[in-house]
């Protein structure tokens, strides 16, 4: 049997986290959410085709039990009134009942599934590598998932690399198009001329980040990796574990341009402003295409589309004053990259029209790489 009171707050907000592992699909055997009542603690498991969520909220236990519940649980949750919420096993369902403001009893009847009980990954034989800010770690993991990609005849590139070595943790992701690189803040523990390393799939990404924002305020998340998985701590009362992509990454150092012709830095707030305006035409447009020309300490936009056309400027320090350069960009590329990157100021990395572009910040706290689009004829470096 199963007989438990516990905060409804507290609850909904478990809830809302677990259920991004559940399986929605009916029939499912990974289909629902299982709550384990023992020892004044509730423990809410869900687990989806790669990813494992755990979670604990204090909790007033009137009988031990384990059920499994349909997700439906966590929406019936997050409507239910009161400051407290009662779940009892009666038979092969369970009662959830709360009081409204005026005293007046609600009470939902929700059907056990009569699935295997959910066994939490246990990280014992993993290797901690990293240990961060939970805020930090989630804030990284956003900067990073825009570029991870969705081609599946591209495993590797649908998942998000994390690498760990000589004191320091960073993540990389890439879709042909655009890559992030962002050094993580926190402790490596990684020994002394040992690396770590493991290809997080995207869904994974997105689960950790979101967990990772909703631990206590202060808490870190404590990231540890086995041969085939991945599994995170976040504070005391949240675990995390996904399987790992199988193969190597793409050697995206390779990628990056060593050194570069023209360097050029920005407000990013008059840039987007002026990015947001020229996309507008660029929509329109066949390729979705704008483009930047580099010159004199202006950086200016243009952008043209079915029904008309537009330029805009915005003021930018070159490095080479006396030399021009126009790239064209695809302009939902750019955006992301351009938002992604920096915060007062963003600094335009290039080389040639046809060659990677890095947008970064003034002290280069992340590294955004984008490929320009090749529509400019007779372009090139050169003498202002």
């Amino acid at each position: 049997m199963f007989n438990v009171v516990c905060s409804t707050l507290e609850l909904n907000n478990m809830l809302s986290l677990a259920r991004q592992a559940a399986v929605s699909k009916v029939g499912s055997s990974l289909d629902g959410i299982q709550l384990v009542a023992k020892d004044n603690k509730l423990t809410i498991v869900s687990q989806g085709q790669s990813v494992t969520i755990a979670c604990d909220i204090n909790a007033t236990v009137l009988e031990e039990g384990t059920v499994i519940v349909p997700v439906m649980l966590a929406d019936i949750v997050a409507k239910q009134p009161g400051d407290q919420i009662t779940i009892i096993q009666n038979d092969n369902r369970v009662i959830i009942s709360g009081k409204t403001a005026n005293g007046r009893k609600t009470e939902s009847k929700l059907s056990i599934l009569d699935k295997p009980f959910i066994s939490e990954k246990s990280p014992e034989d993993s290797q901690i590598v990293f240990s961060g800010d939970h805020t930090e770690l989630a804030s990284a993991l956003s900067l990073a998932q825009y570029a991870i990609s969705t081609d599946e005849n591209r495993i590797q590139l649908t998942g998000l690399l994390f690498e760990a070595e000589k004191g320091a943790s960073q993540i990389t992701s890439l879709d042909g198009f655009r890559m992030a690189n962002i050094p993580l803040k926190g402790t490596t523990t990684v020994p002394e001329g040992e690396k770590a390393s493991g290809i997080i799939p995207r869904k994974s990404v997105e689960i950790l980040a979101k967990i990772s924002r909703n631990a206590a305020f202060g808490e870190n998340t404590v990231l540890s990796f086995s041969p085939n998985a991945c599994f995170a701590k976040c504070g005391e009362d949240i675990r995390f574990s996904s399987t790992l992509i199988v193969g190597e990454y793409i050697d995206y150092r390779r990628i990056l341009p060593e050194s570069f012709a023209v360097s050029a830095k920005m407000k990013k707030a008059d840039f987007v402003s002026a990015l947001s305006r020229c996309a507008i035409f660029a929509h329109e447009g066949k390729n979705k295409i704008i483009k930047l020309k580099f010159e004199n300490d202006v950086c200016r936009l243009s952008a043209s589309g079915m029904v008309g056309d537009i330029s805009d400027e915005v003021e930018c320090e070159m490095d080479e004053k006396e030399k021009t350069l126009e790239i064209a960009f695809n302009s939902s590329y750019l955006n992301d990259s351009v938002k992604m990157a920096g915060d007062e100021f963003i600094v335009f990395k290039m080389n040639s029209p046809v060659k990677p572009v890095v947008i970064t910040d003034c002290q280069s706290t992340s590294t955004h790489l984008l490929l320009p689009t090749r529509v400019l004829e007779d372009t090139k470096i050169g003498a202002a």
